[in-house]
């Protein structure tokens, strides 16, 4: 049995339809730019729906230097915010009551970034709660993870969590490295921070580059189990990396649905879309 139930999602069989419609009737407002929360302060301060204050240090140096093979996870994106939202705050979103009940969910997320911003919020509510992205991300997703965890119920072997009055602990968390083009090695992370299977995956705007998309599906195909599922929170861009997302998705032998309208919040409904993806 899959972990949601997807007689309330949109399976894809007809991809030329399905992006034209996404770019048709859910192109995103004028007003949209690529993304990113902002790109003109190292400094952010998010506020979350269910109350949760997050504040990101972000690195804008990294961001600009070129350096590194990826730099986009240097900064935060509003998926990830929306994602998070339309998670804890929107009772019609199909996993809402799962992190909503006593903790019992392994949740892997793939690309992170600096922001912990989905680490922060759902790492209290799950079993464990594995927060992966490239190598040279990992200091400031740590840092960030940090700063905004409110809970002092979560052990870690990767991550030196807060000092806090002393409570049962309610789950783990881990922040390890995961490169989509090397997935033996992110294995062997998982493996060494007792990361099991994942009952769901979750990933936020981790679609932009069409070189990546084999490696991304194929780790979600590689991590995916019996009965699990991914979620995938990307804004739509060029129809044409969405297009070979989608291909290559169901080309991996995958299934794949989209979340309709109805199940959406007002934020990811216009120049967003969600995808469910289990085997």
């Amino acid at each position: 049995m899959d972990v949601v139930d997807v007689t309330q999602l949109e399976q894809i069989l007809d991809v030329e339809d399905h992006i034209y419609d996404l770019y048709t009737l859910r192109a995103p407002p004028e007003h949209q730019h690529l993304g990113y929360i902002n790109r003109t302060h190292e400094t952010l301060e998010i506020s979350l729906k269910n109350g949760h204050d997050l504040t990101i240090k972000q690195s804008l140096t990294s961001l600009s230097s070129g350096k590194e093979t990826s730099s986009t996870g240097f900064i935060c994106w509003q998926a990830s915010v929306h994602f998070v939202d339309w998670v804890l705050s929107h009772d019609r979103c199909p996993v809402h009551e799962l992190f909503s009940q006593k903790p019992s969910l392994r949740v892997l997320e793939l690309g992170s970034g600096i922001g912990a911003i989905c680490a922060s919020a759902l790492a209290p509510l799950c079993k464990h709660y594995v927060a992966t992205d490239q190598k040279h991300i990992l200091k400031l997703l740590k840092h960030n993870f940090v700063e905004n965890v409110a809970s002092t119920c979560l052990a870690s072997s990767t991550v030196e969590l807060p000092e806090g009055p002393k409570k049962k602990q309610t789950g783990r968390v881990d922040v390890i490295e995961y490169d989509w083009e090397y997935p033996e090695n992110g294995d062997f992370n998982l493996s060494a921070v007792g990361a099991s299977a994942p009952d769901l995956i979750i990933a936020c705007d981790t679609v932009y580059n069409e070189y990546l998309i084999p490696f991304f599906v194929g780790t979600v195909r590689r991590l995916l189990t019996e009965g699990a599922g991914a979620f995938i929170a990307l804004q739509l861009r060029e129809s044409d990396i969405m297009e070979a997302f989608v291909n290559e998705v169901l080309d991996q032998g995958l299934r794949l649905y989209c979340v309709p309208e109805a199940l959406l919040s007002p934020e990811l409904v216009l120049g967003f879309v969600v995808y469910y993806i289990a085997v």
